[in-house]
């Protein structure tokens, strides 16, 4: 099959009017903030049956943090209503965090840890870390 030139010509103003309407249906992208923190859990650190060192990053701020820090357990998700926790305050900033927790700990034991952030109507668990106290 042989194109001939008014066809071509045809095919290409198609094209041109194809991608004029691609452009112009384009929408520019609107980010806006979260409503809420983010935080992640980190690996736990100094286990023994006496202590461990939980660690936990805040990496998203664009709202205050009325309360952070970590809940544990040994069921599979701990949570702020039921658990043990250790609350480390307010906040506005972001960064790397870390509590000790003394106590409380039977050696041999697995429990979970995740690190939380509250936030006006939200709160925000990590992924859930395991770990065996020693």
């Amino acid at each position: 099959m042989q194109f001939v030139g008014s066809d071509i010509k045809t095919m290409n103003r198609f094209a041109f009017f194809s991608l004029v309407l691609i452009l112009l249906s384009c929408t520019k992208e609107t980010i806006t903030n979260r409503e809420y923190p983010r935080v992640t859990t980190m690996a736990v650190t100094n286990i023994s049956s006496a202590q461990a060192v939980f660690h936990g990053d805040l990496f998203f701020t664009s709202v205050a943090v009325t309360d952070y820090g970590f809940v544990w357990s040994n069921n599979s998700f701990p949570n702020i209503n039921t658990s043990p926790r250790r609350s480390l305050g307010s906040t506005t900033t972001a960064g790397q965090f870390e509590a000790t927790i003394q106590g409380g700990l039977i050696a041999g034991k697995e429990y979970t840890v995740q690190a939380y952030a509250i936030s006006t109507g939200f709160v925000v668990y990590g992924k859930v870390v395991k770990f065996i106290s020693q």
